[in-house]
């Protein structure tokens, strides 16, 4: 994995990533409208709340989907695992080398016990 992935997990990789994208947008859709349909806040709160939810997925989406690289693909793959964007089966789909990458880099995002 010279590059970063091996070229099957990479196919994997491409075929996965629009997928896992509209995933994390359906979560973040339901966030959005669990924050307005808040009946304990006015429409002045729950349209920054909304707004501050939405700026800060923004920021996550980018972090995680953005940079769209061979040599970035094991971390992009962690961090949607560490989101719980990407299903076991899904998972399965990889090599043992990029699955066991992912746990390190997963190990590593979680930090020490």
């Amino acid at each position: 994995m010279a590059n970063g992935i091996a070229e099957k997990d990479w196919k994997t990789f491409k075929d996965l990533h629009p997928v896992v994208l509209e995933r994390f947008f359906q979560k973040v859709l339901a966030e959005i409208r669990s924050v307005i349909l808040e009946k304990d806040k006015d429409g002045r709160e729950q349209f920054w709340a909304a707004y501050e939810l939405m700026n800060e997925r923004r920021k996550e989406a980018a972090r995680i989907f953005d940079d769209f690289r061979r040599s970035t693909a094991i971390l992009q793959l962690a961090m949607m695992c560490v989101q719980g964007l990407v299903l076991e089966e899904e998972m399965g789909r990889f090599s043992a080398e990029a699955r066991e990458a992912v746990a390190r880099y997963r190990g590593i995002q979680a930090g020490p016990a």
